[in-house]
């Protein structure tokens, strides 16, 4: 079973203008292709006398998925009106819409734009064929659910059967924790740090030696988000008033805005008072090349 579920950017998941693409009126899915990955653009150089290449980069190319469908109608009319609403929601748009697939094993999602509008051709009876092309410009699919994982923060940990007074709480700090990405990509992460703080902050890779520093503390309800993803790489600072900044300067010069590795990623989190109830989370979506 394969179904494709496209969402244009003015809609939601669930919306009444998303495009359903499966075994089942009234678009009826035929065939779908290019999901299984993009083209690869491979970046080398060559010297006088050298045997073979010298590889410098590999690129993927953005990807393109393809579908065949019938528009069914109980009627020509119907079929034609369903015509008309398949056009309109696969209008392209300079922001791209998601694209959901899902088979027997694995579900995910893309950016994704409708490269032009459905092209029909035949038409037998109340059935018309069409093709429908998505130009997806991020070359990798994204899991559905996005994964979180606190590497800061303070857990109860001890239980005694006595009373203490005043009363007093106790508790283990945690500020390390692996992450495993179980894919071949290289997996941009969001880092939510919350007050309080004591400069200077680190947050470390220890797995690839990548470090994040903040030479700034965080206090109230202050908290810093970073996005390390490329081309949408930001670092904003949230204040207790609700007010935004951009806060790329509060960073060092030295500062990498890493991405996880696939296998083992060792994190922690590092500031001047270790007794502090900071708390780091990390958010990521896991990537796959194709599915």
């Amino acid at each position: 079973m394969q179904k494709l579920v496209y969402v244009p950017p003015w809609d939601n998941l669930g919306g009444e203008d998303n495009v359903i693409l499966q075994l089942d009126k009234p678009v009826i899915l035929g065939t779908v292709s290019g999901t299984s990955g993009t083209d690869v653009n491979i970046i080398s150089s060559k010297i006088p006398g050298m045997n073979g290449e010298y590889v410098h980069d590999v690129e993927l190319e953005p990807g393109q998925i393809k579908a065949k469908v019938n528009v069914y109608g109980s009627d020509r009319r119907e079929m034609y009106q369903n015509r008309f609403n398949l056009i309109r929601c696969l209008t392209a748009k300079s922001t791209p819409g998601t694209l959901y697939y899902y088979n027997d094993y694995i579900s995910a999602k893309i950016a994704a734009i409708p490269q032009s509008s459905p092209q029909f051709t035949a038409r037998i009876q109340n059935y018309n064929a069409a093709d429908i092309i998505f130009f997806c410009p991020e070359s990798y699919w994204m899991s559905l659910e996005e994964k979180k994982v606190k590497i800061a923060w303070i857990g109860n940990a001890f239980e005694f059967p006595i009373a203490i007074e005043p009363n007093m709480q106790f508790g283990v700090i945690q500020s390390k924790e692996t992450v495993y990405i179980n894919n071949a990509l290289n997996t941009p992460i969001v880092i939510t740090i919350s007050a309080p703080a004591t400069n200077p902050i680190k947050i470390s890779n220890n797995t690839t030696g990548q470090v994040i520093e903040l030479e700034r503390a965080l206090t109230g309800n202050e908290k810093l988000i970073i996005n390390t993803k490329r081309r949408y790489k930001s670092v904003t600072l949230v204040h207790n008033n609700g007010t935004i900044e951009d806060a790329f300067h509060y960073i060092t010069p030295e500062s990498e805005l890493f991405e996880l590795v696939p296998g083992a990623n060792e994190l922690e989190y590092i500031n001047w008072d270790e007794s502090e109830p900071t708390r780091v989370d990390i958010a990521f979506y896991e990537l796959y090349s194709g599915v």
